[in-house]
This record gives structure tokens, C-alpha cells and sequence, in this order.
């Protein structure tokens, strides 16, 4: 009785964890999930000219880009481009930019900057994932 618990404990466990988005449904190895955000060390730069809306994907468990310096008053605008849902939340100590609540793949959320500043975000689920809002 206890190895039937014990393993519908597992798989009940097991099938969670890959509902919530910690387990990439395309995971075919530990690269899958890429904690090291090296790759995406990009810095992208709006002008003046710009201040519409300017764009940040999110794809292989990654902001891009990972830097992005803006105008004051430039709307930014968050694509989720993988399966599993993610957060746009200020790192602790910011105000900016207002904590975004899950969103799933193909859905976005925007967030304008008001404000000068240098602002650090990251997913709530996924902490290793951050990046960075530069308001010049």
C-alpha cells in the first residue's frame, strides 16, 4: 500500500512540476533551461525618435534583450514566446516596472516609463531570469 502511495505521490509530483513550468515540455537535456544568461548579455538602445513602443521577448527561459536603455516615456512591451507562463517583476528594492501576474505563450504585457532610472526585473517563477530597463 505504501509503494502505491509513494508512487502515485510521484507522478502526481512529477506531473505538477511540469504543468507549472519549471520542466520545459522540449526538455531533452539539462541545456533546456539555460541559467546562465550569457548568451543574452545584449543591450538594445530606443532613441528619441522611438518612444513608442519598443519590445522584449521572452524565449529559452530568457529576457531579450537582456539590457534595454530606453527614453523616458517609452512604453516596453513583453512577448512570451515559450510554453511556460512568466512574471515581468521589479527585483527587490524597485518600484518600476509594476509587477506584470503570470502570462502564458503568446500573451504580452506593457509597462511605459515614466521615470529616470535604472530598473532590474525578473520572473517570479524563474528567478534566475533577469534583465535590466535603462530609462535615459
Amino acid at each position: 500500500m505504501k509503494k502505491i502511495i509513494f508512487g502515485t505521490s510521484l507522478f502526481v509530483l512529477a506531473f505538477v512540476l511540469a504543468g507549472c513550468g519549471l520542466v520545459p515540455n522540449n526538455a531533452d537535456s539539462d541545456a533546456a533551461i539555460n541559467t546562465n544568461t550569457s548568451n543574452n548579455n545584449s543591450t538594445a538602445t530606443a532613441s528619441d525618435n522611438e518612444k513608442s513602443i519598443v519590445e522584449v521577448s521572452i524565449k529559452n527561459f530568457a529576457y531579450s534583450p537582456a539590457t534595454l536603455k530606453i527614453a523616458k516615456g517609452t512604453t516596453v512591451k513583453w512577448t512570451n514566446e515559450d510554453t511556460a507562463k512568466h512574471t515581468v517583476s521589479p527585483s527587490q528594492g524597485q518600484t518600476e516596472p509594476v509587477e506584470s501576474g503570470l502570462f502564458g505563450k503568446g500573451e504580452s504585457y506593457q509597462y511605459t516609463f515614466n521615470q529616470l532610472g535604472t530598473f532590474n526585473y525578473y520572473c517570479l517563477p524563474h528567478p534566475w531570469m533577469k534583465a535590466q530597463i535603462i530609462v535615459e
